[in-house]
């Protein structure tokens, strides 16, 4: 995991509880079941590396601005025709 943020991830994906065979997309050898791939397991790895999660809030707040830049970009190419 370290090795992808450091190469310029910026999500994580695949947060998976351990000891229920649930590996998903996830390699065996992400040390699952020893609880790496939780968000308790997560939350080390992004401080080594300079970064946070985010909260609920900021989410939120990228979904509505998200929202906005395509409404914008809708109502710009409806003008541009």
């Amino acid at each position: 995991l370290r090795g992808r943020l450091e190469a310029g991830a910026n999500v994580i994906t695949s947060l998976v509880p351990p000891h229920t065979g649930l590996a998903g997309v996830c390699q065996a050898f992400l040390d699952i079941d020893d609880g790496y791939r939780t968000v308790r397991g997560v939350l080390p790895v992004l401080e080594k590396v300079g970064l946070r999660a985010a909260t609920s809030e900021d989410y939120i707040q990228w979904v509505n601005n998200e929202k906005k830049s395509l409404i914008k970009k809708d109502v710009y190419d409806e003008v541009k025709k």
